[in-house]
């Protein structure tokens, strides 16, 4: 195979460069994503909300949950990622269609399971937003 890996649903080509290029965004997506994570975990457990909110700890709770399932995913698909760098260099390698299409195809899901994983990521902070927001502790010093 040349550097090209041919798109059978769309008949476009993606050379293997695309491909890398695609995935260290990827990782870099993935990387800011645990970044903000991380002062999720923390804003989550600090003691800046309104104690007498009706189920406040159970809601926090319950959005602490929600970020360390998409942690736990996130470090699932950095490996996912890792490994697949290199399965692209495999790429090199194909003779044939069949073998450009298994690579393409492992791409193709990876991104979207990126993408939905992001999406999932998105909604779980505009309700952490969107919740903590009207409990914050106000500060009543003049």
């Amino acid at each position: 195979m040349n550097a090209f890996v041919m798109d059978k649903s769309s008949d476009n080509g993606k050379s293997i460069e695309v491909l890398k290029t695609e995935t260290e965004g990827w990782k870099k997506e993935l990387f800011f994503t645990s970044e903000e994570i991380q002062f999720f975990e923390v804003y989550l457990t600090a003691d800046i909300f309104e104690s007498n909110q009706p189920n406040i700890f159970e809601r926090l709770s319950k959005l602490s949950d929600g970020i360390e399932s998409i942690k736990s995913d996130i470090q699932e698909l950095n490996i996912a990622l890792h490994n697949h760098t290199y399965e692209i260099d495999g790429m090199m390698e194909c003779d044939d269609i069949s073998c450009d299409a298994f690579y393409y195809g492992q791409h193709t899901r990876l991104g979207n399971q990126i993408e939905n994983l992001l999406s999932e990521y998105q909604v779980l902070k505009s309700e952490i937003i969107n919740y903590t927001m009207g409990i914050l502790k106000k500060d009543n010093k003049n």
